[in-house]
């Protein structure tokens, strides 16, 4: 059943009360609270009944209780809200609360049917509708407490009320108790906190009850001496008495009746406080002693003795017996100058660094204290032709170039292609041309590899062309990029190279187009108007200037010239052309 919220629960009566017609002495109904009796610290049991003349339609009701007394820790639904009644019996609505916002309790809401087919609660008696459970406050004293109907517990309140077939009743309430009895274990008719206050009983242990009731437990006087195990001497308080530890197995390694932990605690020597006296560990052979002093050499460690790795054996029986080294003399375990940062050991070879040094079985090419194969490793230092010298060292020592000083090996830049050597002579480009080569267009590449790949130099002045024009732009007057002393002149339209502009020229220009675009070498005298292409519209241009008197082609026509329009034609040869 699902619980609705109790503001749901608040409209949902409302609305079952405006639609009631109250007719109140025709039909009654009532609800008892009926409460058990439990012991302080124990749980007791409560159950609200109904009676009611008529079907019930809906009810609801609050249950309060003292909450210095009593904790509600469970309920139940009542029988009759389960179906106990026939089939179909259980509510569409259902709100038990248990924390209500108003007051200590808890708060039942319920409506039979919220739809078709409609349900009702027979009218009967002593209808079961909530069976709950409390925790007695172990504290609390051996009293009686009401459980009181009520309409409080809620702001608004959810009213003491029944619906009857539409009828809105207020039903007669009675109130139920809770009785918190007292305790008396040993049935002497006297509560137990009386009895032991008065003398009558005793309570060794100070437990709150009576040593005679302890005692019913056997388990309670493990040695069988009629007091209670807790009253029995029990020097390490582990709740069992010495005599009764001894006898389950407790070490009394020096048979005093008393568990050595006891006798260490009275002062016994017991250095290394594994729970056994030194005495014992040293005749029995359990405990070492390297050096042969008598005293447990764990103990000899918390006095001072070094034990650097902490491995239980001081550091003067490993060096005397040479299972550990010190390589420098200084005294420390070399693992433990490694382990503390005296001394490093950066190839994690067991072997501070500095001995390797000193004995040349490590190098160290710059002096830093670091071997050369760490800072490598490491990445402080560069190998980048893997010969296992930091390049920094190769460099200084003249064993590799570094010709622009950026640090990197020369012979590296270029295999690694972040430099180039276009003349494969082993220098750098970039530190040739900062010696002197020419690199004209500061492009990085010297002038010389550019003019070898056969870079335009169309003069031959060892000058790329694009230099001799970023010189002088009046050099390059069409901006073609080709130098205007290296460009053929030609008159435009002779497209046969005669010397003369005549139907010919028509005739090979349509055979260029169509037939063999060898025919003409100069094609820029193929481009009549100066479009930039040699197409049939310049064949129709040229047949236009020689006969229905069209325009005459662009300059340079009729005498010989240079092509002042920047485009992709070009002139290989006009031989007419000085």
């Amino acid at each position: 059943m699902d619980h609705l919220s109790l503001k749901n629960a608040a409209l949902l009566l409302i609305v079952v009360i405006a639609l009631a017609s109250p007719l109140p002495g025709q039909i009654t109904a009532s609800y008892t609270a009926i409460g058990n009796s439990g012991v302080p610290g124990g749980a007791v049991s409560a159950e609200v009944l109904m009676t009611h003349g008529a079907a019930a339609d809906a009810f609801s009701f609050g249950l309060a209780h003292d909450p210095t007394l009593l904790t509600i820790s469970n309920y139940l639904v009542g029988t009759s809200l389960q179906g106990g009644l026939g089939p179909g019996l259980t509510p569409d609505y259902l709100l038990i609360d248990t924390t209500p916002t108003a007051g200590d309790g808890v708060i039942l809401g319920c409506m039979m049917s919220l739809g078709l087919p409609y349900v009702t609660l027979p009218a009967g008696s002593n209808r079961q509708l909530i069976f709950l459970q409390y925790s007695i406050n172990p504290a609390a004293p051996a009293v009686t407490t009401p459980i009181s109907l009520v309409d409080t517990l809620h702001i608004p309140p959810v009213a003491l009320l029944v619906v009857m077939n539409g009828i809105e009743v207020t039903p007669t309430t009675t109130d139920g108790v809770i009785t918190i009895l007292f305790l008396d274990c040993n049935g002497n008719g006297i509560p137990d906190p009386q009895d032991i206050a008065s003398g009558t009983s005793i309570d060794c242990d100070g437990n709150g009850i009576p040593d005679e009731c302890d005692l019913a437990d056997p388990t309670q006087d493990c040695d069988g001496n009629g007091i209670p195990d807790a009253c029995d001497p029990d020097c390490d308080n582990d709740g069992t008495p010495d005599t009764c530890a001894i006898a389950a197995g407790a070490p009394d390694c020096n048979g005093n009746s008393i568990p050595d932990f006891c006798d260490w605690l009275a002062g016994a020597a017991d250095c290394d406080f594994d729970d056994i006296l030194d005495s014992c560990e040293l005749l029995s052979g359990t405990g070492a002693d390297c050096d042969g002093d008598g005293l447990l050499d764990n103990c000899e460690i918390l006095l001072g003795s070094l034990d650097c790795d902490a491995n239980t054996v001081p550091d003067e029986c490993q060096l005397a017996d040479g299972t550990a080294s010190d390589c420098n003399g200084d005294g420390l375990l070399d693992s433990c100058a490694i382990a503390s940062g005296l001394s490093s050991d950066c190839d994690l070879d067991g072997t501070p660094d500095g001995c390797q040094i000193v004995a040349g079985t490590a190098s160290d090419c710059d002096g830093d204290g670091l071997l050369d194969s760490c800072a490598i490793a490491s990445g402080l230092s560069a190998d980048c032709d893997l010969n296992g010298i930091p390049d920094d060292c190769s460099i200084a020592q003249g064993l590799a170039l570094d010709c622009d000083n950026d640090g990197i090996v020369d012979s590296c830049q270029l295999a690694d292609g972040t430099r180039n050597d276009c003349d494969l002579n082993g220098v750098l480009d970039s530190c040739e041309i900062a010696a002197g080569a020419a690199d004209c267009d500061l492009d990085g590449v010297p002038d010389s590899c550019q003019l070898a790949s056969g870079e335009p130099d169309c003069d031959g002045n060892q000058i790329l062309d694009s230099c001799d024009i970023a010189a002088d732009p009046t050099a390059d007057a069409n901006g073609d990029g080709v130098l205007d002393v290296c460009v053929v002149a030609f008159i435009r339209g002779d497209c046969n190279a005669s010397g003369t502009v005549n139907i010919a020229d028509a005739i090979i220009l349509l055979n260029y187009l169509f037939v063999d675009p060898s025919l003409i070498t100069c094609i820029d005298a193929g481009d009549l108007n100066d479009s930039g292409n040699a197409d049939l519209g310049d064949a129709i241009y040229l047949l236009g200037t020689l006969f229905v008197s069209g325009p005459p082609p662009a300059a340079p026509y009729p005498n010989c010239g240079l092509d002042n329009t920047a485009d992709p034609l070009g002139c290989a040869s006009f031989a007419p052309c000085p």
